[in-house]
C-alpha cells in the first residue's frame, strides 16, 4: 500500500530524519461493513498528520542541497509553476490510490469506487458479495511487477469472518527487513480495523485490541503496527455472528 516507503529518498530522510526528530504518528484506517445480503461497503483511509509536510519538507532541503553543480554556484531560479502539484508522500500515496481505483473499478461485484482526500487519503468501493470482497482485497495487495494479486488476509462465511496474523495492505514485506521495523517503530503508526456485520457478534476469539460496541454488532481493533511485524502482537482473530 504505502510504497513511497521503500524509494531511496524517503529511506535517507527515514534514517537520516525521522530517528532525530518527533514527526508524530499516522494512522491506518479499514474498514468493512456487511449487510444482511452479504453485500456491504469497504474504506481504506490513511492519515499522515503533520507527518507527511514534514517530510516533503526534509525531501525538498536534501534535493536542494543535491541540485547545485560542482563548483558551488548558484543556479537560475526556476519559474514558479501555473499550478502547484502534490509532492513527496502526498503524490506517492496519490497515485498509488489511482492505481488501485483503476484495478478496483474492473472487478465483477464492486461498484461505486471513490477516492477521498479529507485530511486523509483513502478509497472506498461498495461490494456485492462477500467473494467480490475477497477478490477486490487480493486485489489491492497485487504485485506491480509481475501483477499477481496477493492474498487477502480475511477469510468470510455465511456466519463468520476469520482473519489471519498478517497485516496485508502492502506492510508484511517490512517484518523482514530491519531498518523497516526501526522507521515503523520510529513513526508509530497505527492500525484500526472497524467491523459491522447485520447481526449481534457473539464470540471473538482474540480480544487483543478489540471493543465491541453496545449493540455488539461493530467490532473495532487497534493495534502498533510496528509491534504486529515485528510479531509480538497477533491480530489473528475468528469472529463469528448470529
Amino acid at each position: 500500500m504505502l510504497d513511497w516507503f521503500k524509494t531511496p529518498l524517503v529511506r535517507l530522510v527515514g534514517l537520516g530524519v525521522l530517528f532525530t526528530t518527533l514527526l508524530g504518528c499516522f494512522e491506518v484506517r479499514e474498514e468493512i461493513t456487511i449487510h444482511k445480503n452479504r453485500s456491504g461497503t469497504y474504506s481504506l483511509a490513511v492519515d499522515m498528520g503533520r507527518m507527511a509536510d514534514m517530510m516533503q519538507g526534509a525531501g525538498d532541503t536534501l534535493a536542494g542541497a543535491l541540485g547545485g553543480d560542482e563548483s558551488g554556484e548558484a543556479q537560475p531560479e526556476a519559474k514558479p509553476a501555473a499550478k502547484p502539484e502534490s509532492q513527496g508522500p502526498q503524490a506517492e500515496m496519490d497515485e498509488d490510490m489511482v492505481k488501485k481505483m483503476k484495478v478496483l473499478e474492473g472487478l465483477k461485484g464492486i461498484s461505486d469506487v471513490k477516492a477521498f482526500s479529507d485530511g486523509s487519503t483513502g478509497l472506498s468501493f461498495s461490494f456485492a458479495s462477500l467473494d467480490a470482497l475477497k477478490t477486490a482485497l487480493r486485489f489491492m495487495d497485487m504485485d506491480e511487477e509481475t501483477s499477481t494479486p496477493g492474498e487477502s488476509p480475511f477469510v468470510f462465511t455465511r456466519r463468520s469472518i476469520t482473519r489471519g496474523s498478517s497485516l496485508g495492505l502492502g506492510f508484511d514485506g517490512y517484518g523482514d527487513e530491519p531498518e523497516g521495523l526501526m522507521m515503523m517503530a520510529a513513526m508509530e503508526p497505527s492500525y484500526t480495523f472497524k467491523l459491522t456485520v447485520p447481526r449481534k457478534i457473539r464470540q471473538i476469539s482474540n480480544d487483543t485490541g478489540a471493543t465491541l460496541s453496545i449493540d455488539r454488532k461493530t467490532l473495532t481493533v487497534t493495534a502498533p503496527i510496528a509491534e504486529v511485524l515485528a510479531g509480538e502482537m497477533d491480530l489473528t482473530n475468528e469472529i463469528r455472528y448470529r
